[in-house]
């Protein structure tokens, strides 16, 4: 059996189970979020091609196959820069576990035969990744790269994980009592590039809704002091309407009618689980990111924020719709979830990753 090596984007990116082939499990699905079930669709198509799916630590050059391929999920091109940050923020660490699976990356990636990129962050997040592309490609790192932003080029493939998905994602707290209003749930986290950035956009949003007793705020790190270089005072917005941490996020937000879903960055083809977790649990989205979202969801299925001069007219909308009329909302999410899926592109995807190697 011949074996896929996975360089993880995060050291606790999938559990331990997974690799043991007992899958992801995220509550409250029964299997898990629309990225976790394609991971484990994954898995088993790996299985039934005969290759055997694991993590890189996994992996030992002494003992290494000539056909091993590696996964590797985000490319580890932290610059310079980047590694001494990382090297003062994690002294005893070595610079922690992003500089580890860079040393590992470098140190090995020439002892695999086949060698494949999945780019899951977009370019607010990781802008030295996006500007390394082209070197990365004439430089042979990678046989095969896919990104998660549709970008008019040859040399790389777009992917997201909804479109591959095999299966029903609707949550079973779809149907549950909407008694709220409407909710956000988010990270303090700061842009690495302010080109198509929307962290600034969800603050706004939060200094609007702030004002409002029926706003509710969820996520990590609003504890500490807002992180974008560009909102100041803004804290005082956030300790209005932030509700802590929330350890079962679907089960939360299907209490409220509308959930506020801005991606961290406005690029094509970029969407990320967040609208789909609002759809599962039965929130109607309001929807700000990629421009082309319509090519993924359909336009009825959410309420697109660029329709809204300001915050007070979006605001208004959501105020007069009728219950009938979110009703009808929510028969037309459930009825694009419920649609048949295709399992044949997740044996397509496998088959990209390790069709070629015989």
């Amino acid at each position: 059996m011949r074996s896929l090596y996975i360089l993880l984007a995060g050291a606790d990116q999938f559990p331990k189970s997974f690799f043991e082939g007992k899958g992801i499990f995220f509550r409250p699905y029964d299997g898990g979020s629309p990225n976790a079930l394609f991971w484990n669709d994954f898995y088993e198509t790996c299985a039934k091609k005969g290759v055997s799916v694991k993590s890189y630590t996994e992996w030992n050059r002494e003992k290494s196959k000539p056909d091993d391929i590696l996964l590797v999920l985000n490319h580890p091109g932290e610059t310079l820069l980047w590694r001494l940050y990382y090297y003062l923020r994690y002294p005893k660490a070595g610079g922690g576990f992003l500089l580890k699976r860079r040393t590992f990356f470098r140190e090995n990636y020439k002892f695999f035969k086949r060698r494949i990129l999945m780019q899951l962050e977009p370019l607010v997040a990781m802008p030295y990744v996006y500007s390394q592309l082209d070197d990365v490609v004439r430089a042979g790192f990678y046989d095969k790269i896919f990104i998660t932003s549709r970008v008019s080029n040859e040399k790389w493939e777009y992917f997201n994980y909804f479109e591959h998905r095999a299966r029903n994602i609707i949550s079973p707290h779809f149907d549950a009592s909407k008694t709220k209003y409407i909710t956000m749930v988010n990270s303090n986290v700061r842009p690495h590039s302010l080109k198509g950035d929307l962290y600034g956009e969800r603050l706004k949003a939060i200094k609007f809704f702030s004002n409002s007793l029926d706003f509710d705020l969820y996520g990590f790190y609003w504890d500490l002091p807002v992180r974008h270089p560009l909102y100041f005072g803004y804290d005082k917005y956030v300790k209005k309407s932030w509700r802590g941490r929330i350890p079962d996020k679907l089960k939360t937000v299907s209490e409220y009618k509308f959930s506020i879903c801005f991606e961290n960055g406005a690029y094509p083809g970029w969407v990320s689980e967040k609208i789909f977790d609002c759809l599962a649990a039965g929130s109607i989205p309001v929807y700000l990111g990629a421009p082309d979202i319509e090519k993924i969801v359909p336009q009825d299925c959410f309420v697109d924020f660029r329709k809204f001069g300001s915050y007070a007219e979006l605001n208004k909308f959501l105020h007069n719709l009728s219950e009938k009329e979110l009703e009808e909302y929510r028969n037309r999410i459930k009825k694009f979830l419920s649609a048949p899926a295709d399992y044949g592109k997740v044996k397509k995807f496998a088959d990209k990753v390790i069709g070629v190697i015989k």
